[in-house]
């Protein structure tokens, strides 16, 4: 869509793309285990036990995946370079991550919370890696590893009950575990986003995103 409309899409360059997706699953994964790590430290979640893992879940990680690799491409790949055109990185960044979060209101257990947590933890955290890296495939990988590590630990994606390798038993207030909704709703993600979308940003090079508006 954006090679025909507009440009040659460089934050989707081939060259390196393995080291920047493998980037990706790393922050992606870490900061979701580092969250969950943080609540079972605090005793807010606990393994319960460990389920057999067969084709339904590989399958299922399969979709998460291939979901994951959509949603960057339409939310960071065209959406946020649009509106940073249009109307600057700033405010493009900004639309983009709320947007991003209340794309999730319809989902089983979702609250304003929830969407607000969406847009900060991984709205405003995958758009801060776009502006400052200027590559896609980080922000794949991110939302890749974030999510297959939310199913594989047990933990609802976005509401979604995923059947993963482990059963996690969650105990405390909603604000911290984040309810039924999933560790995504919790506050501790939250905290960690907003922590690591300003390292990005105050590593940001130049005034605007790589094809936009000189």
């Amino acid at each position: 869509m954006v090679r025909w409309a507009e440009r040659q899409p460089t934050e989707l360059t081939a060259h390196g793309f393995l080291v920047s997706l493998l980037g990706g699953l790393g922050i992606g994964f870490g900061l979701l285990a580092l969250s969950a790590f943080i609540l079972i430290i605090l005793g807010f979640y606990r393994v319960d036990g460990f389920r057999p893992f067969g084709v339904s879940q590989i399958l299922t990680l399969g979709v998460l995946a291939c979901a994951s690799v959509f949603e960057e491409l339409i939310m960071r790949g065209v959406a946020l370079h649009a509106l940073d055109r249009w109307l600057g990185w700033v405010p493009a960044l900004t639309l983009t991550s709320l947007l991003f979060g209340f794309m999730h209101a319809l989902n089983p257990g979702a609250t304003l919370f929830s969407c607000l947590a969406i847009a900060i933890e991984a709205g405003l955290m995958l758009g801060s890696i776009m502006v400052s890296r200027h590559n896609l495939w980080i922000c794949i990988g991110f939302h890749i590893g974030w999510n297959l590590t939310e199913a594989l630990l047990g933990i609802p994606v976005s509401g979604q009950d995923i059947r993963g390798f482990m059963v996690m038993k969650v105990q405390g207030p909603t604000l911290l575990t984040g309810g039924s909704f999933g560790i995504e709703a919790s506050l501790i993600p939250v905290i960690l986003g907003l922590l690591v979308s300003a390292v990005f940003l105050l590593c940001r090079g130049g005034d605007t995103m790589i094809g936009s508006r000189t």
